[in-house]
């Protein structure tokens, strides 16, 4: 080996590493615990909405309005046009616009959690911020920094936080905008488009007037109007509210009156029947009190039925054991005929009052079969009034259209401008973005060990103390005979 020439092994770097250790292992472990420590209680999470906006760009995508066949329309892609709309979207004068709209420089501060974790990391933000108010007062005192307002603040934050941009192959721009306030963040941004677009529309507003399809427009409009409140009118008169459902309500309705007005008839006769059938019973010569007919059983009619049965039967014993003009039997014939008349004026009743509900049962019938007849009659008449609201709607609807597209005609050939469609509106963001925790991890480890060995290689540097046997030969460029070990409880200098 020539002099001056310095070579090392493997062994004797990986006997530096061991005699390193705990600085090595110090160093890294505090990289990884200090940027866990950042990451985890002092970092506020960052989310990112994102909204998209489609460019139509040229006079020729807007046919004229008197065109009335197929309109063909031809998108002109210009990098400069998409260029200045990025410019309007991002100026200075509507972020400070919706910073004051939403009042977003007096944000409210979060409350404090219910976790201990969570408190633990809240107030250490709140140290830290403290610690960082105190170090951006005395850069201000020094005048190194300018004192800003909490507005000026803000849109610092949002102008550094907004990112416009758009492809030269396509005529989208994709806007996105990342802030620590996730519920603040989706709104922002599309408030932001929504300015946007009204400002847009006011520095290209042009002031012809389109005077032919105005008139028309309004026309139609008053004309349906009219229509519409003439078919308010009918509907009100005549009771239509849901004409399908009422007609299928009715037609069920007067099924079931039709049904219980026949079982009401029934009633009626069975009950006529059986006072014919009293009234013969009467006149009779032999009281058969049994052809009356059926009776519920319980009632007072079939009480009595039985009553007169068992009078009857008594007279006729009596008939055979004593005279005609003997009391006891002038007793049974007494007792017989308030029977009959009990039963008579009970029938009566009965049948007076199957009379009435039948009469109620018939009007009430009668009265559907008038309601629906009427609302048929009605259906014609509300049928060419709806015909004549939907011709006027349609018409309203022509010249409404036709008046929209005469403004953007005009519009384009003042101002030579395209038509701007958002065709993504921003959503507040579920998760946060940014590098996720293991692979923070993973960098800090990483940045930790390359901190470390830099660390210990400054440290060899410096050391000029011999540690082994072949580093004091090749240094004294002798060969070692002995070594003698230093006992460790001697001090330097003793």
């Amino acid at each position: 080996m020539s002099e001056g020439q310095f070579v090392i092994s493997l062994r004797e770097l990986a006997f530096i590493g061991f005699k390193r250790k705990w600085s090595i292992l110090i160093v890294i472990f505090t990289t990884i615990v200090s940027v866990l420590a950042y990451v985890t209680l002092i970092a506020s999470p960052q989310y990112e909405a994102v909204s998209k906006l489609m460019m139509r760009i040229g006079q020729e995508s807007a046919p004229p309005p008197t065109f009335l066949g197929e309109q063909s329309v031809v998108i002109d892609q210009t990098r400069a046009y998409a260029a200045s709309e990025i410019d309007i979207l991002t100026s200075s004068e509507l972020i400070t616009k919706l910073i004051r709209e939403l009042d977003l420089a007096n944000l409210p501060q979060p409350p404090v959690p219910d976790t201990l974790f969570g408190q633990i990391r809240y107030y250490t933000k709140e140290v830290f911020r403290t610690v960082s108010g105190w170090i951006n007062e005395g850069l201000i005192a020094i005048g190194f920094r300018t004192r800003l307002t909490p507005e000026e603040h803000f849109f610092t934050l949002f102008k550094n936080s907004l990112n416009v941009q758009s492809s030269i192959e396509s005529t989208v721009i994709t806007a996105d905008l990342t802030l620590p306030y996730r519920d603040v963040v989706a709104v922002a941004l599309n408030r932001l488009i929504d300015l946007y677009l009204e400002f847009r529309r006011e520095l290209y507003h042009g002031d012809t007037a389109v005077a032919f399809f105005r008139q028309r427009t309004d026309e139609a409009l008053k004309q349906l109007q009219t229509v519409e409140d003439k078919l308010s009118r009918f509907e009100d008169e005549s009771g239509i509210r849901l004409l399908k459902e009422q007609k299928v309500t009715l037609l069920e309705a007067l099924s079931a009156a039709e049904e219980e007005t026949a079982q009401a008839h029934v009633a009626l006769l069975i009950a006529q029947e059986k006072v014919s059938r009293l009234e013969a019973a009467k006149t009779g010569n032999g009281r058969d009190f049994a052809g009356l007919g059926d009776f519920a059983e319980g009632s007072i009619g079939h009480q009595l039925v039985l009553q007169l049965t068992d009078a009857e039967q008594k007279r006729q014993d009596l008939l055979f054991s004593q005279s005609a003009q003997s009391p006891a039997l002038r007793r049974a014939e007494a007792n017989i005929d308030r029977l009959l008349s009990m039963l008579g004026a009970h029938l009566q009743s009965v049948l007076d009052e199957r009379q009435a509900v039948y009469q109620a049962k018939r009007s009430r019938q009668e009265d559907l079969q008038n309601q629906l007849d009427s609302l048929h009659q009605a259906e014609v008449t509300w049928k060419a009034d709806v015909r004549e609201v939907e011709s006027a709607e349609k018409t309203y609807k022509f010249n409404n259209d036709k008046l929209e597209e005469a403004l953007a005609v005009e519009a384009l050939e003042e101002a030579r401008i395209g038509n701007v469609l958002v065709i993504q509106e921003a959503r507040t963001p579920a998760q946060p973005v940014g590098l996720s925790k293991a692979l923070l991890l993973t960098v800090a480890t990483i940045f930790g060990i390359i901190a470390a060995i830099c660390w210990a290689a400054l440290q060899e540097f410096f050391d000029h103390r011999v540690f082994t046997v072949e580093e004091l030969a090749r240094r004294m460029n002798a060969p070692a005979l002995a070594v003698v070990p230093i006992d460790p409880r001697l001090r330097v200098g003793t």
